[in-house]
């Protein structure tokens, strides 16, 4: 008995030492980073790099290939993570140079999907000056690439534009391109913009304000080349130099390019409710969706020109009040045009109409937001929430914004009717202009 006690415990001693990963190809040494596994690849038979290892993997496996270090972007990869995405970091400038570097990104590649099973098409994070590689190995490889996301990129480096770079780290940076200088190094970023754009392969840039009249050169060049070249999913995002990768808005829009481009959003078709158990089915704009939803967030993309939503549930009878969040992803039009029910017909709030800017009811008297009494104006922040409510009791109309009242307004013997392009969310629903937008705790209270 005392022996057979002794094989037991040695058996479950041996249990728990074993690793994690059971069959798994990732074998190299384990530590834990954020509550999640991450294992350091090194050895002669498989490519140096970091692979954090989701709890529990998404159907396709798909990964996000950094070249900046995982604690770069820590929200971000923690939100991905609990997603089921694998994130690979592999640094660029370990390599000797730089077309070693891209033999390895083969290397690396062929492994990860051929041993490991993980997805063919990754998204990958180039940033800053590792964007020369990243940007280089996706233009020739476009079809293994699902979206690229790049924070401050190197697109072109020019050493007299850009003092946070010093002279010895250009010269440093030449050398490793291989080039006599930095400067003259032709498989830039910039000149790779074509090929991503002929691909169609979705982009994410970020870039922090103020820039150089040289770099904003560069990003409106960039984009050029870019849709010249296709129609691919381009997305600049400017953001103050103080703006935080850890900032919810901010975060939430990054999270929600990933998870599209890395096959686990599904779009909701013109007509059919947003899911089984949503109030809110898709208007037909032009036939195009762009609805989707993301941890209890409505996404409303950019539309040409519309994009919106329609109740499907009961409307109130009497006076009512609504609330909800909105926020503008990108774009400089409405991101809330909130159409609700008025006797026999509607009106709609506008928020950050004309512009981006104007507040109002559109239509009094057939004029619009813009053209009647009720219009203010608001600066409204890209990637903030703004706290919406609407209050309509008999012939009173009333909005605030963020507790700030905009609309004060009795319209007794007026004609209340909306523009004909509310037509397909009448008589309640949500819509944007150009522009994308995010919806969250929508609510109905009848007075």
């Amino acid at each position: 008995m005392g022996r057979t006690y002794s094989i037991v415990l040695c058996i479950c001693l041996l249990s728990f030492a074993l690793p994690v990963f059971g069959g798994s190809p990732f074998s190299g040494q384990e530590e834990e980073w954020n509550g999640f596994s991450l294992v350091r690849q090194e050895g002669a038979d498989t490519p140096s790099c970091e692979i954090i290892v989701p709890g529990n993997e998404a159907e396709g496996k798909p990964w996000l290939w950094c070249t900046s270090s995982p604690d770069e972007h820590g929200a971000l990869l923690r939100s991905l993570l609990e997603k089921g995405f694998h994130i690979v970091y592999q640094k660029s400038r370990s390599a000797a140079t730089f077309s070693v570097c891209l033999q390895q990104r083969d290397v690396l590649y062929n492994w990860l999907t051929d041993t490991a099973s993980l997805s063919k098409k990754p998204l990958l994070e180039a940033s800053g000056a590792d964007a020369l590689a990243g940007f280089a190995w996706a233009a020739e490889h476009p079809e293994c690439m699902a979206a690229i996301f790049s924070v401050l990129p190197l697109l072109s480096p020019h050493t007299s534009e850009d003092a946070a770079i010093s002279e010895a780290e250009w010269e440093a940076l030449a050398q490793w391109l291989e080039v006599d200088s930095a400067a003259s190094f032709a498989k830039t970023p910039l000149a790779c913009a074509s090929a991503l754009g002929a691909a169609k392969i979705p982009m994410m840039l970020v870039k922090k304000l103020p820039v150089s009249k040289w770099t904003g050169e560069q990003y409106d060049k960039f984009y050029y080349d870019y849709r010249v070249a296709g129609s691919g999913s381009y997305d600049l995002i400017s953001c103050p130099e103080k703006a935080s990768s850890e900032d919810a808005g901010l975060l939430f829009h990054e999270q929600f390019f990933f998870m599209k481009y890395g096959g686990l959003m599904k779009e909701t078709a013109v007509g059919e409710g947003v899911d089984e158990a949503s109030p809110w089915v898709v208007a037909d704009f032009s036939s195009q969706s762009g609805v989707y939803m993301l941890d209890d967030v409505l996404v409303l993309e950019k539309g040409n020109d519309m994009t919106g939503i329609r109740w499907r549930e009961a409307l109130p009878s009497g006076g009512y009040e609504i609330t909800l969040d909105a926020m503008r992803l990108s774009g400089s039009d409405f991101f809330c045009g909130l159409t609700v029910p008025y006797e026999e017909s509607a009106f709609s709030l506008i928020v950050g109409g004309w512009g981006g800017t104007c507040v109002g009811i559109s239509n009094l008297n057939w004029q619009d937001a813009y053209n009647n009494e009720t219009a203010r104006f608001k600066t409204f922040n890209s990637h903030e929430w703004y706290s919406i409510r609407l209050r309509v009791d008999g012939e009173h109309i009333e909005a605030w914004i963020d507790g700030e009242q905009m609309v004060d307004v009795k319209v007794d013997g007026r004609d209340v009717d909306i523009r004909w392009e509310m037509m397909p969310v009448k008589p309640l629903g949500i819509a944007t202009w150009r522009t994308m937008g995010a919806i969250r705790n929508f609510r109905i209270t009848p007075l």
